[in-house]
């Protein structure tokens, strides 16, 4: 089934997220178009994993103590080269 969006025009707040995403990761929008399902799945959650951590990074100490998290902020790193 082929799709056929009018130049410009955007069918829906998702079409425009994954241009934002492509544009943030400088993918060209026809590449992006050619890539697997997944990889645009796992770049979209990855501009939205920044753009969450670019928020609480803008907020007060206050602020962040109303996040809820239990025992404080936990960093995730690489365990043996993994």
């Amino acid at each position: 089934m082929d799709l056929k969006i009018p130049g410009g025009d955007f069918r829906t707040s998702r079409e425009l997220e994954e241009l934002d995403v492509a544009k943030q990761f400088f993918i060209l929008p026809e590449v992006w178009d050619e890539m697997p399902v997944t990889e645009r799945e796992r770049l979209i959650g990855a501009a939205r994993d920044q753009s969450a951590m670019n928020s609480i990074a803008q907020m007060d100490e206050k602020e962040k103590a109303t996040l809820g998290a239990v025992g404080g902020w936990v960093t995730v790193g690489r365990e043996n080269g993994r």
